[in-house]
C-alpha cells in the first residue's frame, strides 16, 4: 500500500524499462484510490475550477506585452540573468497593498500575534530576485511613509495622497466582501504596516530565517524562485505574485504555495500560471473510472500534448 500527496513523478517511470531497479515502479498495478480533500484544504481545484469556491482569490496578472507596466514587458518570463529591472509592475504594486491591508485586517480582528507572509516569485535567478527585492522595499518603504504621514486625517484629506488612494481603491476591489469601514482601516494602517520586512529568500540570502523568533508575529514579503518553490514554508501566506512556468508539471505544483489549509482566508493570488494547473483535475475525474493500464497511457498522452503546445 502507498500513500502519497505527489504521485505525478510516479507516472513518469518509464513502464516499458527492463532494469532491474525500476522494473517494479511505484505505479500500482491494481488499482488507485482517489481520497477527497477536506473542508478546510485549498487546492487548484477550488481556485482553478470554473465553478471552485476559492476561485474569488484568483486574480490575474497582466501580461501584455504591448503594456510597459506590465510583468511581461517589465521582466519577461523568458529572461537572462544579467536582465536590469528597473521598476516593479502596476499589479505587484496592487499585490503589496492588498498584503498591507491584510496585515491591517488581520490586526483589527483581534489577530495581531499571527505571522504573515507574502511571496513574490517572477524569476529563478538570484541576481534578479535581488534587484526585485531592493525595488520591492523601496516601494514598500515609500507606503509606510505615506501610511505614517496621512492615514490619521479624515478620509477626504488622506485620499489626496495618491499611495493612501492606491491602498483604498484596492481595498474596495480586492477585498469588497470586508464588512469594516474604511474610515476604520485607514486609521490602523500605520501600527498595522509599520514592521513589514522585504527579504530575498535564495542561495545567498535568507535561508536561515526562523519565524519562531519573531514572538509578536512576523510580517515579511519574501521574493525568491527555487527556495520558495520547494523549500521554506512561508507561515501565515496572505498574498502570492507569481509569474512563472514550467514544463514540469509537478514543479509547476510544487511552486504553488498557496494551497494548503486555511480558515478565516484573506488570501489572494496574483497569478501567471500556464494551463498545465487544470491537468490535475481532469487526473482526478479519470481515476475513479479507469484502469491502470489506460489511466497511465491517458496521462502521458495529456501530458504530452501540454508540454508540446509550450
Amino acid at each position: 500500500v502507498g500513500f502519497t500527496a505527489t504521485p505525478f513523478a510516479n507516472i513518469f517511470i518509464d513502464p516499458e524499462s527492463y532494469n532491474a531497479m525500476v522494473a517494479e515502479d511505484l505505479f500500482p498495478k491494481d488499482y488507485i484510490y482517489s481520497l477527497n480533500a477536506p473542508s478546510n484544504y485549498i487546492g487548484a481545484r477550488n481556485i482553478f475550477s470554473e465553478d471552485g469556491q476559492a476561485k474569488y482569490m484568483l486574480e490575474e496578472i497582466d501580461d501584455n506585452i504591448e503594456n510597459p507596466e506590465s510583468i511581461a514587458f517589465i521582466l519577461p518570463l523568458r529572461h537572462k540573468s544579467t536582465i536590469q529591472v528597473r521598476k516593479i509592475p502596476e499589479d505587484l504594486k496592487t499585490a503589496i497593498a492588498a498584503f498591507m491591508l491584510a496585515n491591517t485586517i488581520e490586526d483589527l480582528r483581534g489577530m495581531k500575534k499571527n505571522h504573515r507572509s507574502m511571496l513574490i516569485n517572477v524569476s529563478r535567478f538570484t541576481a534578479v530576485q535581488e534587484q526585485v527585492a531592493d525595488l520591492v522595499n523601496e516601494y514598500v518603504k515609500e507606503m509606510q511613509s505615506a501610511c505614517r504621514l496621512y492615514c490619521k486625517l479624515d478620509v477626504d484629506k488622506a485620499i489626496q495622497d495618491e499611495r493612501i488612494a492606491k491602498l483604498k481603491e484596492t481595498y474596495e476591489s480586492i477585498y469588497s466582501e470586508i464588512t469594516l469601514e474604511w474610515e476604520t482601516v485607514q486609521h490602523a494602517l500605520h501600527n498595522s504596516c509599520a514592521g513589514i520586512i522585504v527579504q530575498a529568500i535564495n542561495q545567498r540570502n535568507g535561508k536561515n530565517l526562523s519565524y519562531d523568533e519573531y514572538k509578536e508575529g512576523l510580517r515579511l514579503i519574501a521574493v525568491g524562485g527555487m527556495s520558495l518553490s520547494r523549500g521554506l514554508t512561508l507561515e501565515g501566506l496572505v498574498v502570492s505574485y507569481f509569474y512563472r512556468n514550467s514544463k514540469m508539471y509537478d514543479t509547476l505544483m510544487q511552486m504553488g504555495r498557496w494551497f494548503g489549509y486555511r480558515k478565516g482566508c484573506l488570501m489572494r493570488v496574483l497569478n501567471g500560471i500556464d494551463t498545465l494547473v487544470k491537468l490535475q483535475m481532469s487526473c482526478v475525474k479519470k481515476l475513479s473510472v479507469m484502469k491502470i493500464p489506460a489511466l497511465r497511457q491517458w496521462i502521458l498522452a495529456c501530458v504530452y500534448v501540454q508540454i508540446s503546445h509550450h
